[in-house]
């Protein structure tokens, strides 16, 4: 098993989450031939490598959850992770058209 084939792909600003997800988990029983969620050890990596395949200010906030590579479901993990990467995405999104508005204002 090589740990480096295993990484995360990262993100993309739009890409769909559950698609990225279904991606990795594929990825990684290729990889291991194991069943991830049946093994403790290679869920909570599968599940770190999740975390570190977000954007920074996405992967700060899955950081500070506890329990989230170990104790959750796979679906609350899903669902937690797909959360924080909405609110990002939206908070980016007001961001930018304030980015605007105020270029448009001082132009």
């Amino acid at each position: 098993m090589d740990p480096q084939a295993l990484r995360g792909d990262p993100l993309g600003d739009s890409e769909n989450l559950a698609v990225n997800l279904e991606k990795q988990l594929k990825k990684w029983r290729l990889e291991t031939e194991q069943d991830i969620e049946t093994n403790q050890l290679l869920t909570t990596m599968f599940r770190n490598s999740i975390i570190e395949a977000m954007p920074s200010q996405v992967r700060s906030r899955l950081e500070e959850v506890v329990d989230l590579t170990s104790l959750m479901s796979h679906q609350e993990l899903r669902d937690h992770v797909g959360h924080v990467v909405e609110r990002f995405r939206k908070d980016k999104e007001k961001l930018s058209e304030q980015l605007e508005e105020l270029q448009r204002k001082l132009a």
